[in-house]
């Protein structure tokens, strides 16, 4: 489960992406409020007016030090800088090179969010069990059998619970049953981040308990543990959180959506990044 952000969608319009954005933000706060200006909005930006009304006309660029500024003003969470920052350094970089390559990476994050779907809260309470998402796996198996006994088999568990995991992520719009087959309805699915929320609890405890059941029983070249305790600065927790979760969704492009090797196995990737020192009051 990865990170989907709310501005990286399809193109729609002629205009790059960090200049669309600012264009829906300064449309979404004058929206509430009628009397709020192209002035005003400059003025919460850190820029001049000048500066702002030739940028959203495109006769001026920006520095990525400015564009960083102005994501932190607007509240950007960290994915959300990172494609604000790209679209900037692929139109405005001085660089050939720099301008090339975060082109590729826009459209690699924007073919990613079309990838995948976002279970909404509600729907994750009828799904929440481990077994629900490994079932969504199995489908991508070549030598998958759509029958609820083949995945009991797989999953060590009692054909009734696979069969009511089977009409909760029915219900739930991840799969159809169509022909005589189960069919994933969605590549990838990714539910809502730094949300509080007791099912996803439920969910990363599960995982823990499946980890450790896997750690005394599976053999040492199945599987890999690797754990690291370290002083930590608390406030780059949100630069920490972006890194592994890069590092996950660059593992799910290597071994998933990018390899054309016969898939024959599932497996659950977790990390956990947690404090063990008390918090000081």
């Amino acid at each position: 489960m990865g990170a989907v952000s709310r501005y990286l969608t399809p193109m729609t319009t002629t205009y790059p992406l960090h200049i669309q954005i600012l264009k829906e933000e300064f449309e979404e706060r004058a929206s509430r409020n009628s009397g709020y200006s192209l002035r005003a909005f400059a003025r919460d930006l850190g820029v001049s007016p000048a500066a702002l009304s030739l940028l959203l006309n495109m006769k001026r660029g920006i520095s990525e030090q400015k564009a960083g500024d102005i994501a932190t003003r607007l509240g950007f969470t960290l994915y959300e800088k990172e494609e604000f920052l790209l679209s900037v350094t692929s139109q405005h970089s001085r660089s050939p090179g720099r301008r090339e390559e975060s082109l590729k990476k826009i459209e690699q994050m924007s073919n990613r969010a079309n990838r995948q779907k976002k279970i909404a809260a509600e729907a994750f309470v009828a799904v929440q069990n481990w077994y629900c998402l490994a079932i969504l796996e199995l489908l991508e198996l070549d030598h998958c059998i759509h029958k609820p006994i083949w995945f009991a088999e797989k999953l060590g568990l009692n054909v009734v619970v696979i069969k009511n995991a089977l009409d909760n992520l029915t219900r739930a719009g991840l799969i159809e049953f169509s022909k005589g087959k189960y069919r994933a309805l969605t590549e990838e699915s990714t539910t809502e981040e730094d949300v509080p929320s007791q099912e996803i609890k439920n969910f990363h405890a599960q995982v823990m308990k499946r980890a450790e059941q896997s750690l005394f029983n599976d053999a040492v070249n199945d599987r890999e543990f690797i754990n690291m305790t370290l002083a930590f600065p608390e406030k780059e927790m949100q630069e920490a959180k972006k890194m592994i979760r890069d590092f996950q969704q660059a593992f799910a492009d290597r071994f998933y959506a990018q390899t054309k090797k016969k898939r024959n196995s599932v497996y659950q990737l977790a990390v956990q990044f947690y404090r063990l020192d008390k918090k000081e009051k």
